[in-house]
């Protein structure tokens, strides 16, 4: 099998007759999942052979054996091993599959090569959902039938070791594809709780916590001549004659009344933009914001 990318859009998997085209849907698709789909299952191909090989002679030995059992363990087992013949074709298929046609008056397609990798995933997720039920009513056969450890032990303890098997590869797998999917997702929130908050955020909490206290009803909005306890409460002085003109400016329509969307919109625009003197004062304003908030005190550049 060629492992190479191809520049085309495809990925090219070796069958009987030539290579098989495997489309690719993007380059950060194929990078994420074709390994796992095309060699990930290794792994669990080489537990159902073996699973196989071992279950086919444990039916053979029961044959001829005394062993006996009141519950159908032995049917679980053929079922389990029918289960891993079926994951075997799909799994060999991908590598070794080819047109295969029939002449019934005339030529009919029974079976194509592997063309997406949409396909695979549904034959795998087939597969498991089958296999899960299986192996659930064995775990279940197998609590239930707990005499026939001296009954049938051969039995008893294959069947055990086969669901334990299943279940530890099942965790294993599972835990794979949910760290594998949700990667980026988890490595951002864990990111997001690991960093503390920035001054935005910071100046955030400070003008809602505050505009909330002069908003007990929750309305979205504070009385006009509110606006000075607010911005004292912020921790912004504006002279008194210019107070006024900025009431105007929060209150263009002369309700009286200042809308928490308009003032977080200054609020954030004031806090942007430095004062003349340079970024000292603006830093000494952030880190007075971050003591405001945590312990109700300010302190000045004269300090």
């Amino acid at each position: 099998m060629s492992a190479a990318v191809p520049e085309s859009d495809e990925v090219k998997v070796k069958g009987l007759g030539a290579f098989v085209p495997i489309p690719v849907e993007d380059d950060a698709y194929y990078k994420k999942w074709s390994g796992l789909l095309l060699i990930g299952p290794f792994v669990v191909a080489i537990l159902s052979l073996i699973i196989i090989f071992t279950g086919q002679n444990l039916i053979v030995q029961l044959a001829s054996s005394n062993e006996t059992c009141g519950y159908p363990l032995d049917s679980i087992v053929q079922v389990v091993i029918v289960c891993c013949y079926f994951f075997l074709l799909t799994y060999f298929w991908i590598f070794f599959g080819d047109t295969i046609t029939i002449n019934i008056d005339k030529p009919r397609v029974i079976l194509t090569p592997f063309k997406s990798f949409t396909t695979i995933v549904l034959l795998y997720l087939v597969i498991g959902i089958i296999t899960f039920i299986v192996f659930c009513v064995g775990a279940f056969l197998l609590q239930s039938a707990a005499f026939c450890v001296t009954t049938a032990p051969t039995l008893y303890s294959y069947s055990s070791f086969i669901v334990a098997i299943f279940f530890i590869t099942f965790i294993i797998v599972v835990s794979y594809l949910i760290t594998t999917y949700f990667a980026d997702t988890i490595k951002s929130q864990i990111t997001d709780k690991l960093k503390g908050p920035t001054i935005a955020e910071v100046e955030q909490r400070l003008f809602k916590t505050k505009f909330g206290e002069l908003d007990p009803d929750k309305k979205g909005k504070i009385p006009r001549d509110k606006l000075s306890t607010l911005l004292t409460n912020l921790g912004i002085y504006v002279p008194d004659k210019e107070l006024s003109d900025l009431a105007k400016t929060l209150d263009p329509n002369d309700s009286n009344t200042i809308d928490f969307d308009t003032m977080a919109a200054w609020f954030k625009k004031l806090n942007e933009n430095p004062d003349e003197d340079g970024g000292e004062d603006k830093g000494i304003f952030f880190l007075s914001l971050i003591l405001y908030t945590n312990y109700n005190c300010f302190f000045s550049l004269d300090d």
